[in-house]
């Protein structure tokens, strides 16, 4: 499911009150080499605002993934 929809999530998994949403980041040759997140807390979490976020990461992993080589970041 994370391959298909570009992110995952830890929805309070490790910790009680914290939920996290990562994106890949791709080295030159499109393999996956790291990990982009942002962690706050479950109460400050909106789901109408889940897909900007995810948004706002793939940009910034896109620009990172470039930096490394890889220009044709899928999400």
């Amino acid at each position: 499911q994370v391959r298909e929809q570009g992110y995952g999530e830890d929805n309070e998994e490790q910790e009680e009150g914290l939920r996290c949403i990562a994106v890949p980041v791709f080295d030159r040759f499109g393999v996956v080499i790291a990990g982009l997140s942002i962690s706050f807390p479950t109460l400050r979490f909106s789901e109408e605002r889940l897909q900007e976020y995810v948004a706002m990461l793939h940009t910034a992993a896109r620009k990172i993934s470039a930096q490394m080589g890889y220009h044709d970041y899928p999400f």
